[in-house]
């Protein structure tokens, strides 16, 4: 008799091309389940495994349903980037009525201003997606390929946060050059600056490696809200006479991302095991 994994796994190489992995894992659960509600009948494992892949049916199947599932785009990407786009207007709007009412223009301050508000506030949505397919792993899995395709799209927007904040970071140190006759004075800003860069670079380049899950990728996601607020935020929070009720409001703000990501490590549909079994 063939080991069951042997069989398994030419049973996956059958499906390459057809499905994504995700999608493809959650079929093989699917799978094993059968085989094992097969062997306690009675039945040989080999014949198990025909009779279980016998009633999932053939790749090209799978694949059609599975498209049917996976059809449109996930709600919460689509808000993200609707999201994106309404504060780059804004960001743009707000700029020009503070330098019409001012008086005072510096084209590299305000460009410097532009990109890094918009930078993190796309880094920001793709904290809030990951925050949702917490919330909804919760209670329902998100079919595997359109759960991979919304990791696709929330890469490409953690492409632009990085783009646009490393230009950001280069327009700062050209202003800080002409103004204060130095590149870098490693300030909290700076500082931030820096780490959401390098943050954003480490989430495309883990999400484009292949090696591994979405689930973790998404989670990574919320990791980056919180380097996002710490850099955006952490110079007034940790300045003096910033006031003490606000500053509790922003650690309590960054507990409930620890809670968040605590929750995206408990099993998917727990919530709803949970009322069934009450």
């Amino acid at each position: 008799m063939r080991d069951l994994e042997v069989l398994i796994a030419e049973w996956r190489r059958s499906l390459q091309g057809e499905l994504g992995k995700d999608a493809a894992d959650e079929l093989e659960d699917h799978l094993r389940a059968k085989i094992a509600d097969f062997c306690e009948r009675g039945i040989g494992m080999e014949r198990a495994f025909r009779l279980a892949k016998f009633e999932l049916g053939p790749g090209e199947s799978i694949a059609t349903e599975f498209q049917k599932l996976d059809a449109g785009m996930w709600w919460p990407m689509g808000v993200a980037n609707v999201a994106v786009c309404v504060c780059a207007l804004l960001a743009a709007g707000f700029l020009m009525i503070r330098v019409r009412t001012s008086g005072n223009f510096d084209p590299l301050m305000v460009a410097h201003v532009f990109v890094i508000i918009t930078g993190y506030f796309t880094a920001l949505t793709c904290g809030a997606v990951g925050g949702a397919f917490v919330m909804q792993r919760s209670f329902v899995e998100i079919p595997g390929q359109k759960l991979e395709r919304s990791v696709r799209q929330m890469t490409t927007l953690f492409v632009v946060a990085g783009f646009l904040t490393g230009i950001g970071i280069i327009l700062g140190a050209i202003w800080s050059d002409a103004v204060l006759h130095r590149y870098w004075q490693w300030d909290q800003k700076e500082t931030g600056g820096a780490c959401v860069l390098l943050w954003t670079v480490f989430v495309v380049a883990m999400a484009r490696s292949g090696k591994v899950s979405s689930r973790v990728v998404m989670m990574s996601a919320i990791v980056g809200n919180i380097v996002v607020s710490f850099a955006w935020f952490g110079p007034f929070i940790f300045s003096n006479s910033f006031d003490p009720f606000r500053r509790a409001q922003f650690f309590g703000l960054v507990l409930a991302h620890v809670l968040l990501l605590a929750v995206g490590l408990l099993p998917a549909r727990w919530l709803r095991t949970l009322k069934e079994s009450i």
